[in-house]
């Protein structure tokens, strides 16, 4: 078990540790017009998005941090600045930092983790249904329990065959040649190959690798 101790008096009182996904979450918007303060856009509220920097006309990419953290955290801000510095796209964070802290039964986390993907599934249906954006330009991608979370969205949204789902995990690599060749694979059966995190997307699917700089930032934000 990792995170903050949790006392007896905070066991005791559920108050502490409800969370209802669909009022906790917050849909945080970040464009070229405000590519480092986000605005909030609430779910089902379309005066909220119209009233937003939000275009349509530009790729949509909805970022799902991990356990113990929220919005600021540097799986979503990361990415968020390589899209900002790569061109013109709506990039969500996904703040659910009310769900996301830690918990010492893993059952009640995992149902925090697929309400949180429903609901996300949810605004992504919005966001086509009310705010005319494109399945084809929609991606999501989760890191760490935020890619357990992806997975359900997948299985929630109306759009889920044309949206783009990631979810990163990673895995050990047999020997410093699969690392240094790109060819990690635990299980020996995978054969396709190909640098995750790169834009314009397209439908290759198999093992996805990182490759970093020798020089920071490393990989930290780029999006190639």
């Amino acid at each position: 078990m990792y995170g903050r101790k949790i006392s007896i008096a905070e066991l005791s009182t559920v108050e502490n540790y409800k969370y209802e996904a669909y009022n906790d979450i917050e849909f945080e918007l970040y464009t070229q017009k405000n590519p480092e303060v986000h605005q909030r856009v609430l779910i089902d509220d379309p005066s909220s998005l119209h009233n937003s920097n939000f275009n349509p006309l530009h790729p949509t990419r909805i970022l799902i941090h991990g356990c113990c953290t929220n919005g600021s955290s540097e799986s979503i801000q990361y990415p968020r600045a390589g899209y900002m510095k790569k061109g013109e796209f709506n990039v969500f964070g996904v703040n659910w930092s009310k769900g996301a802290e830690i918990f010492p039964n893993f059952l009640t986390y995992g149902r925090r983790m697929r309400s949180t993907g429903e609901v996300v599934a949810q605004f992504i249906d919005f966001l086509i249904r009310d705010g005319n954006a494109s399945m084809q330009d929609m991606g999501v991608i989760g890191h760490s329990a935020g890619a357990i979370v992806v997975s359900f969205v997948g299985t929630a949204t109306n759009s889920t065959l044309a949206v783009q789902i990631k979810g990163f995990w990673a895995k050990r690599c047999k020997n410093f040649e699969g690392i240094s060749n790109g060819k990690c694979d635990p299980e020996g059966s995978v054969t396709v190959y190909k640098k995750m995190g790169g834009e314009p997307v397209d439908t290759t699917e198999g093992m996805f690798y990182l490759k970093t700089a020798d020089k920071y930032p490393f990989a930290q934000g780029w999006i190639s």
